[in-house]
């Protein structure tokens, strides 16, 4: 069976995810037939919560050095988790350069605006990452910017 590059990005997500100690952990892709992406997490701990994966291999980088990678399509939906995978196309020593933009539940809301949310309307975002900094999410033509640390996946 041939590995697809869908499962390689999905499985670093999702290898993050189990490797919280304070957990215990099955994930079960969801049977969308219009939306792979989108994982059901059960915990021992606390209440089940859904992971929304999508990634990116073609950043773009501007001219003060920051990445800049694009994500379309993007539902909201309640106790959730989007998971953003920005890949560098550049390889340094022998590695090529992989990052998780883990957005929480409690921020996923600020992205949407209430009827985006009540009526289920797709929207897009950015994903900016300067060198030594957090990740920067923003909506197009939207005066609305998080800011994620880059080890959020962490503590998902």
């Amino acid at each position: 069976m041939s590995i697809k590059q869908i499962d390689l990005f999905h499985g670093a997500v999702i290898s993050k995810i189990t490797r919280n100690p304070s957990n215990k952990i099955s994930l079960i892709e969801w049977e969308e037939k219009e939306n792979r992406a989108l994982y059901k997490v059960e915990t021992e701990h606390s209440s089940d919560m859904s992971i929304f994966i999508k990634y990116d291999t073609t950043p773009r980088e501007s001219k003060n050095k920051v990445l800049i990678w694009d994500f379309y399509d993007l539902l909201y939906r309640e106790n959730c988790r989007f998971c953003f995978v920005c890949i560098e196309a550049k390889v340094i020593d022998g590695d090529t350069i992989m990052e998780i933009c883990a957005i929480p539940e409690k921020e996923l809301p600020k992205l949407f605006t209430p009827e985006e949310r009540e009526h289920q309307q797709k929207i897009s975002c950015r994903v900016k990452l300067e060198k030594g900094k957090s990740f920067r999410v923003s909506r197009k033509r939207k005066n609305i910017e998080l800011t994620i640390n880059r080890n959020k996946i962490d503590k998902i």
